[in-house]
C-alpha cells in the first residue's frame, strides 16, 4: 500500500536510543528540508518496528513512533507550542540515517525554532490509527442498568460518571486480527478490577491502548486547570495490575459516539466516549453510515500527553484496597 506523507531527514548527533529514552528539543538546524509528497511503501500499512518500509523506493527500518510538537522561544527557553502531529522515525537501510515521517503533515507555528519530539519503540498504523474503543463484552452502565457494548444501539441513553444521560447517536465495530508481533496499536489493555479503587473498576476492564481513563492529582490543577484529567490507558501500563492481554488471534472493539463527550460508566469505572478529533474523523470517514457532524470535538476533561505527566512528575499509583 502507498502512502503520501512529508519527511525531514535528521542531520543531528542524537542516536537512534537518545530519540527513544525521553522527550527531545531539536532545533530545526539539525534537520534537512522538507520533503513533501513522499510516497512510503508498505506491504499492509502497518509500519512495525524492525519492519522495513520503502521511501520513494528506497529502504528503512521502522524504529518507533510518536509526536513531534512546534517549540518557541519563550523568555529565552525553548517550550512546546500549538498542535502536535504525528511521527514515525525510520532509519536508512544503506546510510543508517534517520528520516522523521509525517503521515498528516509537519508541524508548525509562529516563531517556531524546535521540534519537541515525544518517540517510543512502536509501531503505526497508516489506515485506521485506532480510534479508541471498548473490548467486546464490556458492560456500559445505560438507564436500564449495565448492558453489554454488543447489545447497544442508536438512540440508547448511557449514563456518565455524573449520573447524567446522554444519548448514543452511533457504535462502530472494528474486528481486528491480531498477531502480537504486527499490531501493537491494536493489543488490548486491561485494567485489573479495583486498579483505582474499590469497584475501580468491579471486573477486568479491556480498552483498546488509546482509550483515555481519568486520573487525578492536585498538581494537575495548577498545570492544566483541572486536578482531574485524561490520558491514554497505555501510559498506565504497569505490568502488574494494568496489563497488554497476550494470547489472543483477534480482537472485537466498539466505538461509541455520544451527543457530547463524556465520561461513561464501563465495568463501574468512568472511560471516554468517542471523541471526534482528527485522527477519530479520518478514520471514521472509512466506515458506513457514522455520523460525521461535530457533536463532540471538545474534551470534557483536559487531554493529556506523555510529556504532560513527566512535566508534572506524575507516577501511577495502583489504590491499595483492603481485603
Amino acid at each position: 500500500m502507498d502512502t503520501t506523507v512529508q519527511t525531514r531527514v535528521y542531520n543531528g548527533a542524537l542516536l537512534t536510543t537518545n530519540l527513544l529514552a525521553s522527550q527531545q528539543t531539536i532545533v530545526l538546524g539539525s534537520f534537512g528540508a522538507v520533503n513533501s509528497g513522499v510516497t512510503l511503501t508498505d506491504d499492509n500499512a502497518k509500519a512495525t518496528v524492525g519492519e522495513t518500509i520503502a521511501l520513494n523506493g528506497s529502504d528503512y527500518v521502522v524504529v518507533g513512533s510518536g509526536t513531534a510538537q512546534p517549540g518557541v522561544n519563550l523568555l529565552g527557553l525553548t517550550v512546546p507550542l500549538g498542535t502536535a502531529k504525528d511521527m514515525i522515525l525510520v532509519q536508512s537501510v544503506t546510510t543508517g540515517q534517520l528520516t522523521f515521517i509525517f503521515p498528516d503533515g509537519l508541524p508548525s507555528a509562529t516563531g517556531m525554532i524546535a521540534l519537541v519530539i515525544d518517540v517510543d519503540p512502536i509501531g503505526y498504523d497508516l489506515v485506521d490509527k485506532a480510534p479508541l474503543c471498548f473490548a467486546a463484552g464490556t458492560r456500559i452502565l445505560t438507564e436500564k442498568g449495565y448492558r453489554s457494548v454488543e447489545e447497544l444501539v442508536p438512540g440508547d441513553l448511557l449514563m456518565d460518571a455524573e449520573g447524567g444521560m446522554v444519548p448514543l447517536l452511533w457504535k462502530g465495530t472494528l474486528e481486528q486480527p491480531l498477531v502480537w508481533e504486527r499490531h501493537q496499536r491494536h493489543r488490548p489493555i486491561e485494567i485489573a478490577a479495583d486498579t483505582f479503587g474499590r469497584g475501580l473498576p468491579e471486573r477486568p476492564l479491556r480498552l483498546s491502548p488509546q482509550h483515555r481513563v481519568s486520573i487525578r492529582h492536585p498538581r494537575f490543577r495548577d498545570e492544566f486547570g483541572s486536578e482531574t484529567v485524561l490520558v491514554p490507558v497505555k501510559y498506565l501500563l504497569n505490568g502488574e495490575c494494568i496489563t497488554e492481554v497476550s494470547g489472543l488471534t483477534g480482537i472485537t472493539y466498539h466505538h461509541l459516539l455520544c451527543a457530547r463527550h463524556c465520561l461513561l460508566v464501563a465495568e463501574g469505572m468512568p472511560a471516554e466516549s468517542l471523541l471526534q478529533g482528527p485522527m477519530a474523523v479520518e478514520a471514521m470517514s472509512k466506515m458506513p453510515d457514522v455520523p460525521l457532524r461535530r457533536f463532540s470535538t471538545v474534551p470534557c476533561l483536559p487531554v493529556l500527553k506523555r510529556r504532560d505527566l513527566r512535566q508534572v512528575g506524575y507516577h501511577f499509583e495502583p489504590a491499595q484496597v483492603p481485603a
